[in-house]
């Protein structure tokens, strides 16, 4: 089985962190692979920092747990939930993955966003049901 970690990254605004990628289209929620040995929890602060430039300044919440059945029938994807953050200074060395992060106002999201991404941001919002199929 493989894991997966993403964050809701918001501001209390009706603001959220999205990031876009340089080896797959669209605009997608900061998030990674969990490595052996570690946690989800922890695999979604390292990831929010790498890809985001953000530090997780409180602890994420736990929103659910998907089936990423496009990836593979093994593949889950865990999502969280975080409203406390804070910018870091420069950029991360490790952003060579990410071609562009930044805030969008949940009314002008962006038309290129991940049709799952988009599906999420609506279940948190409350817009349709959880579902439990990335």
């Amino acid at each position: 089985m493989t894991i997966g970690a993403r964050c809701i990254i918001h501001d209390g605004a009706g603001s959220v962190m999205l990031v876009r990628h340089t080896y797959i289209s669209g605009w997608h929620l900061p998030g990674g692979g969990v490595d052996v040995g570690e946690t989800c929890e922890a695999a979604v602060i390292r990831e929010v920092a790498e890809e985001s430039n953000m530090d997780l300044t409180g602890k994420p919440v736990l929103f659910g747990v998907y089936l990423n059945s496009l990836v593979s029938a093994r593949d889950h994807v865990i999502l969280y939930i975080s409203d406390s953050w804070n910018y870091k200074e420069g950029l991360s060395s490790t952003r060579l993955e990410i071609a562009e992060s930044r805030m969008f106002k949940l009314t002008e999201l962006p038309i290129s966003i991940d049709p799952s991404t988009r599906k999420r941001l609506d279940e948190w919002r409350g817009v349709t049901a959880k579902a439990l199929i990335w």
